[in-house]
């Protein structure tokens, strides 16, 4: 569940046809009742098959406990 959770906000953050990878890790179980927090950040902008990509840092956090570790690549949008 919280997995499908973090990729459906990753995917309204960056959009669904931008995303390239997507990688979960569980670290803890979840129960009914806890509160999750979802967070993400930009770690680094490359180039791949010369198209800017962004290499992305997520995680869900129940309280300050870490239970998914993930991660994700992106293209990057220009905006003129």
């Amino acid at each position: 569940m919280q997995a499908g959770m973090l990729a459906g906000w990753l995917s309204d953050w960056v959009g669904a046809e931008h995303l390239r990878e997507y990688e979960v890790h569980f670290l803890a179980p979840v129960f009914p009742g806890d509160v999750l927090r979802l967070a993400g950040e930009i770690v680094a902008i490359g180039e791949e098959d010369g198209v800017a990509v962004a290499d992305i840092s997520l995680q869900v956090s129940r309280a300050d406990e870490p239970v998914v570790r993930a991660r994700g690549r992106a293209v990057v949008r220009a905006y003129a």
